[in-house]
């Protein structure tokens, strides 16, 4: 019975999320959320009748679906190519959200590098998440940066980091690959 259910009720796709152990449970849900199209962005709430525009809060200018939200507005790719300079990525411009998440292609081959990699991402979509709701709902935030994705990203992955040798401020804000790898 559960099972008939779980197949009624939960999204059948084939994107699937692999939980990141670097990040809070909240950014892991987030994610599969984003990759099963149900986070309440304008243009679904718009879809269902809710809203009455479908228009982005933040930028004013397209119908806010999941890939404008984190790829598409103005705000979210400013903050994104902060994010790719700080990690000397060179091709930082992903076509949707999907292509965001699985941006494997975007570090090396090591493992670890690619987990670390992954959480910045979701601490990415995070902070755009809760830029943009703090936005719909008036809360006037004046901006969003990379800072804010470094700041979250060095705390969460600094407290989930079993490894035990945890990662030093000066060095995450300054050449996060080399401390993710433990090379310093």
């Amino acid at each position: 019975m559960q099972n008939y259910f779980d197949n009624l009720v939960l999204p059948q796709s084939n994107d699937s999320w692999m939980w990141n152990p670097l990040v809070p449970g909240k950014l892991n849900i987030l994610a599969w959320r984003v990759c099963q199209g149900k986070l309440p962005c304008m243009d679904n709430l718009f879809k269902l009748g809710i809203s009455s525009s479908n228009l982005c809060k933040i930028c004013h200018e397209a119908p806010k679906t999941d890939d404008h939200i984190f790829v598409g507005c103005p705000v979210s790719k400013d903050v994104w190519l902060q994010v790719c300079s700080w990690w000397r990525l060179l091709d930082p411009s992903p076509a949707s959200y999907w292509e965001l998440l699985k941006g494997e292609y975007m570090v090396g081959g090591d493992q670890r590098l690619k987990m670390f990699h992954e959480a910045i991402t979701l601490v990415f979509l995070w902070v755009i998440w809760r830029f943009r709701n703090k936005k719909a709902h008036a809360l006037n935030p004046i901006f969003v940066s990379k800072t804010e994705v470094q700041a979250h990203s060095y705390l969460w992955i600094n407290s989930r980091n079993r490894k035990g040798n945890n990662l030093k401020w000066t060095e995450w804000c300054c050449d996060p690959i080399l401390e993710c790898l433990g090379r310093h």
